[in-house]
């Protein structure tokens, strides 16, 4: 089962990420040591701890049986949370994965 999630910055209560998991509190923990995957949601992640802070998650929806489904429902919450203003700092819709790149450079 896939939940959607979205990290938001406890500072001034703007959502920076949407995204989803399998696993969402492993999830939660990879996004503060990722530096490789986003840099920009790296440096806003690395910004708040340096003010002893963390981002606060909130599940939007769970109980999402396939992973296709779960992209979708994600790309969906992006397009909803930038058409209100928010300043995500995911990745361009469409954008390859990290997963993506790797296999991509293991094949050539």
């Amino acid at each position: 089962m896939y939940s959607i999630y979205a990290l938001g910055d406890p500072r001034d209560n703007t959502l920076r990420y949407v995204g989803f998991s399998s696993n969402v509190p492993w999830r939660y923990e990879y996004h503060q040591w990722d530096r490789w995957t986003n840099e920009t949601k790296f440096e806003w992640i690395t910004e708040l701890k340096q003010v002893g802070s963390y981002p606060a998650m909130l599940i939007l929806e769970t109980g999402i049986v396939d992973e296709k489904e779960a992209r979708r429902r994600e790309e969906h919450w992006i397009q909803l949370y930038t058409d209100a203003g928010m300043p995500l700092c995911n990745r361009k819709a469409g954008a390859p994965s990290l997963e993506q790149l790797n296999l991509l450079k293991k094949n050539t």
